[in-house]
């Protein structure tokens, strides 16, 4: 027989539970020991129909196995079991105290192991925990919501664990559907000043530079909170900041009114997409309101899935967001007589690799040169300059980086291009939506081709 006396090292949580406290119920002084592996076991014999009513009685539970007890090195005959054994443990308590990790272990844990790194609780060193720190976040104080819920947002990531799991009553569950509203702002520090009746928020990065900022004032006329002097450094310009700031003023600062100035025509089309709609205007500026319904119509459309390890995009460009018919823009050409398009397309069409990929604008005609007959030559230039001017971008490639960018996603682009065709859709303009892209490689510049290992292994390494 194992006596509890025996076992000094035992802690006992104690626990409010139900049984009949009525004087003629023969039960009333009954005590009950549910003796279950472990803890979630012993709640679900708890709840069970069989035992509980409407009245308390008091269970207690173990920390640890009772084989561990049994097994253990630790256990020391004592003369009796006094209260300081038995403690009221939260069930927010008894999780942080369930941890199969031993103290030793936890104490070896850095503070950013944790969930609240400063109270150093909820270990988030693994899956499991990740799992039991979402299921117990319900127990957390109010005070350290926000951070928990960050925190494990980022873990939820990390090991593949889906929103989806998360309960509709687990208050974590509003953190994992909130609008990732400031998702390009997180990694910035934030300053505010306030002066004259006007708050201005600054977002900088580590060294101090201002990458975006905006105010927030009050009209006397309608006493809403507006949103003003919006700010983007123009080396961050098309990168998400404008949008987020933008959001940030709806969303988390209350803002329902701007005004943008009429030949602003890019900040124009902006607020248009986030749902504002003009109100009132003058000769020089049109005062807009934002139209929730139509706002949140927009944010319906990001992508905004917390419950995937997916952060970044990687983009190849040929037939995803540009389109290049060179067939048909060289049976347009006026230059190329329409009963030489399909020898002349089929001849150069072999011509890739190196050194096309390299050579200069001439050596690229050359190049066309030396795969067609001598009467055809003639065409080699024109036809290489359909090439490279069949390129057009497709409808859905600003609206669909723009979405993408707005939604914090990191962008790349890995595609085969040469060196002359890259130079041509810059000066066209063709390649105006790199500016989305936080980075990328050619295959021009790589010296490799797709699908090389090599190139992939380049693009991975930035």
């Amino acid at each position: 027989m194992l006596l509890i006396d025996n076992l000094k090292p035992l802690k006992i949580y104690r626990k409010p539970m139900f049984l009949p406290t009525v004087d003629d119920n023969k039960k009333k002084k009954s005590a009950v020991f549910l003796l279950t592996p472990n803890y979630e076991s012993s709640k679900n014999l708890m709840q069970s129909d069989l035992l509980i009513n409407k009245l308390r009685f008091q269970s207690y539970y173990i920390e640890k196995d009772l084989t561990y007890f049994i097994s253990s090195k630790v256990m020391n005959k004592v003369d009796d079991v006094t209260e300081t054994y038995v403690h009221d443990y939260s069930e927010i308590d008894f999780y942080q105290s369930l941890c199969e990790m031993s103290t030793s272990e936890r104490n070896k844990l850095k503070d950013s192991d944790f969930g609240l790194p400063k109270k150093r609780k909820f270990p988030l060193t693994d899956k499991g925990h990740v799992k039991s720190a979402i299921k117990f976040f319900n127990y957390v104080d109010s005070e350290d919501e926000a951070e928990l819920a960050k925190n494990i947002k980022s873990k939820m990531k990390k090991y593949n664990i889906s929103s989806d799991s998360v309960g509709e009553k687990n208050k974590l569950k509003k953190y994992l559907t909130e609008s990732t509203t400031s998702s390009v702002l997180d990694s910035l520090n934030m300053n505010t000043t306030d002066e004259d009746g006007i708050k201005m928020y600054y977002f900088k990065d580590p060294k101090g530079n201002t990458i975006c900022s905006f105010g927030t004032a009050y009209s006397d006329w309608n006493k809403d909170k507006w949103l003003i002097n919006l700010d983007v450094d123009s080396k961050y310009r098309r990168q998400g900041y404008g949008t987020a700031c933008v959001r940030y003023a709806i969303d988390k600062l209350g803002c329902s009114y701007l005004k943008v100035r009429r030949n602003n025509t890019k900040a124009l089309n902006l607020y248009k997409k986030l749902g504002f709609e003009n109100d009132t205007e003058d000769s020089k500026f049109y005062f807009m309101k934002v139209n929730k319904s139509k706002y949140n119509k927009y944010k319906s459309t990001l992508h905004e899935d917390v419950g995937t390890t997916i952060d970044t995009i990687i983009f190849d460009l040929g037939d995803v967001l540009v389109t290049y018919d060179y067939k048909t823009y060289m049976e347009n050409d006026p230059d190329i007589p329409d009963e030489f398009v399909e020898e002349i397309f089929n001849a150069v069409t072999n011509v890739q690799g190196h050194p096309f990929e390299t050579c200069t604008f001439d050596e690229g005609v050359k190049l066309y040169e030396g795969v067609l007959r001598d009467d055809l030559k003639q065409y080699a230039r024109k036809a290489y300059l359909d090439y490279h001017e069949c390129i057009e971008v497709l409808d859905y490639t600003e609206d669909l980086l723009s979405s993408l960018k707005d939604s914090g996603y990191k962008l790349y682009y890995l595609s085969n291009w040469d060196k002359v065709g890259v130079a041509i859709e810059k000066q066209r303009g063709v390649f105006s939506f790199l500016e989305y892209f936080d980075g990328g490689i050619f295959s021009c510049d790589a010296g490799c081709m797709k699908p090389d290992k090599k190139i992939y292994e380049m693009l991975q390494q930035r």
